[in-house]
């Protein structure tokens, strides 16, 4: 009836009867669609989590030719549905697949266009010039082709996971296959430390910029002018997906989420230290 838990709870209290602890809440896990791609195949996110800092983890950005990246990202998924309390409260994670899909479909490095959608980003807003935005770009293996799009963003994929990202306080960009982690090019404190976080955790090489050839127009760089932390893993197998290393890797940055805060008005180079 309707009034009588009080009641009920007070007789318990005055007869010496334990209180029930309440239990906590599990966190909240949903899948959607952000967007669709230029073909009209799903982009789609899994969250996990409502905290308020926003740390999202790109899987597949150079289709077939980076699947295990995407196989990847769908085995982090399945361990943090099963294990969602691993995700701090002041976190929500979220999880994609792949930011192109028809590359994935199509077996290409490429997106439907033949653009490379990690140098097709406006990194025109930091304070280096080197890795500025342009069409001819260093690709696979440090070979110069006309991949970069012609404009920054023009890429359909590009535009949704910008947008998405805007309001991240960390963003992992997995890649294959080079055994590294490396930040945002521009000094970028909260990047660095990223990095130097997952790279210990992973057991993958730290290094502070991506030894091969110069990235224009990169995922990674673009997030990081945007005040977000950001870092590329890259994994050593060109087609297994290291996924314990990887875990291992996410784990410790989620650890250290209180760390880095996303305050675009002060200057990207400091260090941001969120308030307890």
């Amino acid at each position: 009836e309707t009034g009588t838990g009080g009641g009920l709870l007070l007789l318990l209290l005055l007869a010496g009867w334990p209180t029930p602890t309440p239990t906590l809440a599990e966190p909240i896990i949903r899948e959607f669609t952000l967007g669709f791609s230029a073909q009209g195949r799903p982009i789609t996110v899994v969250q996990v989590g409502t905290g308020a800092r926003k740390l999202v983890i790109v899987g597949d950005t150079h289709g077939g030719a980076e699947a295990n990246t995407y196989y990847l990202t769908l085995e982090l998924i399945e361990y943090f549905r099963a294990n969602a309390v691993a995700v701090p409260p002041d976190v929500r994670l979220y999880l994609i697949p792949t930011i192109n899909p028809d590359g994935l479909a199509l077996g290409s490095r490429f997106d439907a266009f033949q653009v490379d959608l990690n140098r097709n980003m406006n990194t025109n807003l930091d304070d280096c010039a080197d890795n500025d935005w342009r069409p001819t770009v260093f690709g696979a293996y440090g070979l110069l082709a006309d991949t970069g799009g012609p404009f920054p963003d023009s890429q359909l994929e590009n535009r949704v996971l910008r947008n998405f990202l805007l309001d991240a306080s960390g963003a992992i960009f997995l890649h294959s296959n080079a055994g590294l982690v490396f930040p945002a090019f521009c000094d970028h404190a909260p990047s660095i430390e990223m990095a130097q976080v997952y790279a210990n955790a992973a057991g993958y090489v730290y290094a502070r910029y991506w030894p091969n050839y110069l990235i224009t127009g990169g995922m990674h760089d673009w997030a990081g002018s945007m005040g977000i932390a950001a870092i590329t893993p890259e994994l050593i197998s060109p087609s297994a997906t290291e996924f314990q290393q990887n875990l291992a890797g996410t784990l410790a940055v989620l650890d250290a989420a209180s760390g880095y805060c996303r305050r675009p008005s002060i200057s990207r180079s400091t260090a941001l230290r969120c308030p307890p």
